[in-house]
């Protein structure tokens, strides 16, 4: 008996080892290369956003996509034990209170209504740290370049400092924390980046609003606060040169009066009558500065109060963003 053997089917069989083989490369790649949208799709399959999350989320006049994004990223509302814990360590250093830990963002509960708009901005805020961290590397070179140019050619003190600190603490994540500083915070940017921010925001302006609106609070308050101070400082001057003025006068006082006394024992009566009336003058004189000086004394606590009462509210308001910001000391 002849066994006849089949070429054609060898050759078959390596084929079909191969497009398995092929497969397999392409499955794998795809995984690779779709690994976030992957992972997206597996936190959002059985995800419902809370009520207030997808309020956020309509507030921030997100666009679809990045919607997706921001639900996948599980929004948490915190109050102050659990915000703590999970944002100790990536707290950002803006006046936003929230955190993007690479996986979820959490958003401080801000309570004080002079502070709305600050929940707002925060969650938009952090949406775009897991946007950028989505961006492909060649997406991201891009938008680095656009957001720093946009950097270089503004002089905005707040914004230069939060650079500067980040720059000392985090080098790397600079343009991270501008990304998402830009689309938040400020109005108007490059056509590139306002034409960029469209892929995340139908409305980028209303959060600005949020922005303006929250971030009035504290620098109307510190405002109010300074116009004060320069007012105590110049009233505190001005009670200090009474006071100079008014223990020179007393020395004169007391060295005239000394004088007269000399004269009236000596029985000097008629010098003694021509001192008293210039005497008595500059008595009245230093009485009425003493009285200026009382009445500017009672100006400047009362003014004390009024500015203490402001830097409690100030405090207060403070307080409510976790005391993120630094307290205004009491006179």
């Amino acid at each position: 008996m002849t066994v006849c053997y089949d070429k054609s089917m060898k050759r078959f069989s390596r084929l079909g080892g191969l497009l398995v083989s092929l497969l397999f490369l392409a499955a794998a790649g795809g995984a690779v290369f779709f690994r976030q949208d992957i992972l997206d799709w597996w936190a959002l399959r059985s995800y419902t956003p809370p009520a207030e999350v997808q309020q956020l989320a309509d507030q921030g006049t997100v666009t679809k996509y990045a919607r997706r994004i921001f639900y996948a990223s599980h929004p948490a509302v915190e109050d102050s034990a659990p915000f703590n814990q999970h944002c100790n360590q990536h707290a950002e250093k803006t006046i936003v209170l929230g955190c993007y830990d690479g996986r979820y963002i959490y958003v401080y509960n801000v309570t004080d209504q002079r502070l709305n708009g600050v929940k707002q901005v925060t969650a938009m805020h952090e949406m775009l740290h897991a946007i950028y961290q989505r961006l492909s590397p060649s997406e991201r070179t891009k938008v680095d370049s656009e957001v720093e140019a946009q950097f270089k050619s503004m002089n905005d003190a707040h914004i230069n400092e939060l650079v500067a600190e980040y720059q000392k603490s985090e080098p790397g994540e600079v343009d991270n924390e501008l990304h998402s500083i830009l689309g938040t915070e400020v109005g108007g940017l490059s056509p590139d980046l306002e034409t960029y921010y469209t892929k995340y925001f139908t409305n980028r302006q209303a959060v600005v609003s949020f922005a303006n609106q929250y971030e009035s609070a504290f620098t109307d308050s510190q405002k109010k606060i300074a116009t004060i101070d320069a007012q105590l400082a110049s009233l505190q001057s001005q009670i200090d040169q009474n006071q100079k003025t008014l223990a020179a006068q007393q020395t004169v006082l007391d060295a005239e009066s000394a004088r007269m006394s000399s004269l009236r024992s000596s029985g000097s009566v008629d010098t003694y009558n021509a001192a008293v009336a210039p005497y008595n003058a500059k008595v009245q004189a230093y009485n009425g500065l003493i009285a200026d000086t009382k009445q500017l004394v009672a100006q400047y606590n009362s003014l004390v109060e009024t500015r203490n009462a402001l830097a409690t509210a100030h405090n207060n308001l403070a307080q409510s963003l976790n005391s993120s910001l630094q307290a205004l000391p009491a006179q």
